[in-house]
């Protein structure tokens, strides 16, 4: 039922609407907490994409969608790839800290 309702956003609305997206990120979450760790990773792949895109690499919420990457990749046991994605999201939140003075 989900994936119907995703599938008409996307028809309807497009790829990179944040409700779409949104919408992608849940069932990401979903497939993993069903043990579908490989659907989930490449779901998680597919909205990091266009947050990245819309929103720019450092925007909170791509960073949200690398760290749900990175926990999907882990659980896969792709830690070094995991490791990756979590050391991307450290380095971008140094950063916007260290511009906020903070």
């Amino acid at each position: 039922m989900f994936q119907r309702v995703l599938d008409l956003q996307l028809r309807v609305l497009g790829q990179d609407d944040p409700d779409v997206l949104r919408g992608c990120s849940n069932l990401a979450n979903y497939l993993g907490g069903l043990g579908r760790h490989a659907q989930a990773a490449e779901l998680s792949a597919h909205v990091l994409y266009f947050k990245e895109r819309v929103l720019g690499p450092e925007h909170r919420d791509s960073l949200r969608c690398s760290g749900n990457l990175a926990l999907w990749m882990g659980q896969q046991g792709q830690y070094a790839q995991a490791a990756q994605w979590l050391q991307r999201i450290l380095d971008a939140t140094r950063t916007r800290f260290s511009a906020a003075g903070i």
